[in-house]
């Protein structure tokens, strides 16, 4: 059997999930209205709006991949025929069509949402795309996918993850994918000030706003370091000195950012190249000192922290990270911490979100989708600290107890942090929030249990 064809379990999960957040993105903020089918068919086919700007056509265009690309990954894996391809290719097209046929006729009940079958062929062509880059990536990432879940050494485990995290951070840097087509938007963005070569330079923005961006841009290079040096010593077997350690974290940190400066609404900072090149160097450091302390079947693949004795073993300390790392999430959320006093304030505010629960949909789709993006990786983050304190229970007794308290501690945060920024003046907490901010959450705490290896049947 092909080892690249594995579980397709995963990817039919991934499918349904796209189709919802397809279905989220097209019809948010859900303002429901009256319209008959004549009416809805009549608007979907003669959209009022006379141009269509590049930033829908983009988001359309990525709105109909995630389906598709997973759609082929999950019948790939169940159909394994080679004469099948064609017909895997047809029924994926077919169904991303069908669902984007919903998403856009559905608009047609939405208040403040125009139906366009304008839309539904871009989200064809992305759909048409993303099956073409299936091709080419398809093989790679179920192998990833399947060495995550269902590899038997920790470290294979890690390294896929760790795989999956340096390609999410390059996604993250071409977020929101509104990319330059010509030399002059890029100096167009020059003299917009989104390309700032002045190192430490605040550039208008207040300093935690800017600590915050910086501290950013060096945790995201950390994985990509890591994963760097580690391809380098163990694929090709090179020996990396001082010097060259220097010259990788460089090459990563300018890379990172040289990322964003094709596209259009990120800026581009040569600070954020600094942090980003002491956080490769940092992620270096890491994979040198994690392979130093691996001593094969003495520590059973284990870097010596996490050995029985050692404190990453405690489920305390990640139990503590994580209440730590949510005082952190909560001051980002919050900042600057301008709450609503009065009473009638806190009163109108309430109503308002009872009428309309999904009220934090602002802007386009290409900005709701990197909002929900960003959400979902801060997210996940605390889920996975909660998770690997579970797995590395010992008392199997209070198993249970502790998986449902956490559970409900993550339903908790997710309430705590979007009520927070219900309050706050500057905010808008609402149900697309918190709803990313739960699925982040579980993604992450999911994540958990696969790297650790834990069994649901053990307990």
């Amino acid at each position: 059997m092909d080892k690249t064809q594995g579980d397709s379990r995963p990817l039919a999960l991934l499918a349904a999930l796209a189709a919802i957040g397809m279905i989220v993105g097209s019809w948010a903020p859900f303002n429901l209205q009256f319209s008959s089918l004549d009416e809805a068919w009549s608007l979907f086919l003669n959209s009022q709006s006379d141009r269509t700007s590049r930033s829908d056509v983009t988001a359309n265009f990525l709105l109909g991949m995630p389906v598709a690309y997973a759609l082929m990954g999950t019948l790939r894996s169940t159909i394994r025929s080679p004469n099948a391809c064609f017909a895997c290719v047809l029924l994926s097209l077919l169904v991303t069509a069908i669902v984007s046929f919903i998403c856009e006729f559905g608009q047609a009940w939405m208040g403040d949402r125009v139906p366009s079958v304008r839309d539904c062929y871009a989200q064809f062509l992305g759909a048409i795309t993303a099956i073409v880059a299936w091709g080419g990536t398809g093989s790679r990432f179920l192998r990833l996918l399947d060495g995550l879940l269902h590899g038997k050494a920790i470290r294979s485990r890690f390294d896929s993850l760790l795989s999956l995290v340096v390609a999410g951070v390059v996604i993250w840097q071409l977020l929101p994918f509104d990319f330059v087509t010509s030399p002059v938007e890029i100096a167009r963005k020059w003299t917009d000030g989104r390309i700032r070569l002045n190192i430490f330079s605040l550039g208008g923005e207040r300093l935690p706003e800017f600590s915050f961006q910086s501290l950013t841009s060096l945790v995201l290079a950390v994985p990509v370091g890591w994963w760097a040096v580690v391809r380098l010593t163990r694929r090709w077997s090179l020996a990396i000195s001082l010097s060259n350690q220097c010259l990788l974290s460089l090459l990563v940190g300018l890379g990172l950012e040289t990322l964003q400066l094709f596209v259009q609404s990120r800026i581009t900072s040569a600070t954020d190249a600094v942090f980003a090149t002491i956080g490769a160097f940092s992620g270096i450091q890491i994979a040198r000192s994690v392979n130093k302390h691996t001593t094969g079947a003495q520590s059973q693949g284990l870097p010596a922290p996490f050995r029985r004795d050692g404190v990453l073993r405690d489920p305390t300390f990640w139990w503590l990270a994580a209440f730590f790392y949510l005082l952190v999430l909560c001051l980002i959320s919050w900042y600057p911490f301008d709450f609503m006093r009065k009473s009638d304030d806190l009163r109108i505010a309430f109503r308002q979100l009872a009428d309309s629960p999904f009220a934090d949909y602002r802007g386009s789709n290409l900005k709701l989708a990197f909002r929900i993006i960003r959400t979902l990786i801060l997210s996940s983050i605390l889920g996975m600290l909660l998770g690997i304190g579970v797995a590395l229970g010992r008392n199997k007794t209070l198993r249970w107890l502790t998986i449902a308290v956490t559970l409900i501690g993550i339903v908790g945060s997710s309430f705590l942090v979007e009520l927070g920024q219900l309050i706050e003046v500057n905010h808008v907490g609402a149900g697309i929030g918190f709803t990313s901010r739960l699925a982040g959450s579980l993604l992450g705490y999911y994540l958990a249990f696969k790297l650790m290896g834990w069994r649901w049947r053990q307990s």
